[in-house]
């Protein structure tokens, strides 16, 4: 597996991670024209996303998980998955986070189902190194 090293990424980078995982960096995603709309951008996703913090069980102990989170899916009924023991169950997209998805897809040329969002309020909140290996 090739490495990716920031000083090596111009405009966009294409890292196959394999097992159908891969990184895909698109400099200036949101347009130069755009850019002083980015701060509006993220403050309408914090203020019409409900995020939640959920309770993780980590050896024997209940701890808060360090970083809050919203999930989302065209398929509420089916769209629910499980990690460290979680069970996340969607709602639905909000217009804006649909407008997102969207945009998104239509760079990547890719539908998406789901959308999980994390959000890190500071230094403190983390993930650790892990593997997305669910069935989902």
């Amino acid at each position: 597996m090739s490495k990716l090293k920031p000083k090596e990424v111009n405009q966009t980078a294409d890292l196959n991670l394999g097992h159908g995982s891969f990184i895909l960096y698109k400099k200036k995603f949101i347009q130069p024209h755009l850019a002083s709309e980015t701060g509006t951008i993220f403050r309408q996703l914090m203020d019409e996303t409900k995020f939640e913090q959920k309770d993780l069980v980590v050896l024997g102990k209940k701890v808060k998980q360090p970083r809050l989170l919203a999930y989302y899916a065209t398929d509420i009924e089916r769209g629910s998955f499980t990690y460290t023991g979680l069970r996340n169950i969607p709602s639905h997209f909000t217009p804006f986070v649909e407008q997102l998805k969207n945009s998104v897809q239509e760079y990547v040329k890719e539908e998406f189902d789901s959308v999980l969002l994390n959000y890190y309020r500071d230094g403190s909140d983390t993930v650790g190194w892990h593997a997305d290996n669910e069935k989902l």
